[in-house]
């Protein structure tokens, strides 16, 4: 009896117990793993940003990130995400997430002596 009330309490704080193997089943969903910018970064954006093709703001220029960092990170993570002249949309890498985008952006702009936080 104490046995199936102490079973009774684990499947209520922790999950279900599978009926076939008697092991517990987590409910609680995984961490989604947090965005790596510099990854997407060097995934992605090297081949523009490192050397500067289609006038794209090379990663770590101060003075070419300047003007863009000055209007602020809603007109940066909308052009990174809409493209802007030479650059087209996501960079593009049309499967990449708002987020990847933001994660990447976010990544280069720091990198540039821009935000901190």
């Amino acid at each position: 009896m104490v046995a199936a009330g102490l079973a009774a309490c684990l499947v209520f704080s922790f999950g279900s117990i599978d009926p076939f193997t008697n092991f517990l089943i987590s409910s609680a969903a995984a961490e989604p793993a947090p965005i790596d910018g510099g990854q997407l970064y060097n995934t992605y954006c090297t081949i523009c940003h490192k050397t500067g093709l289609n006038a794209a703001p090379k990663y770590g220029s101060k003075p070419l990130w300047a003007k863009r960092i000055a209007q602020g990170r809603d007109t940066v993570y909308a052009n990174s995400i809409n493209g802007l002249r030479g650059m087209p949309p996501r960079g593009g890498f049309a499967h990449l997430t708002d987020e990847e985008v933001i994660a990447a952006t976010d990544y280069m702009v720091r990198g540039s002596g821009g935000w901190v936080d």
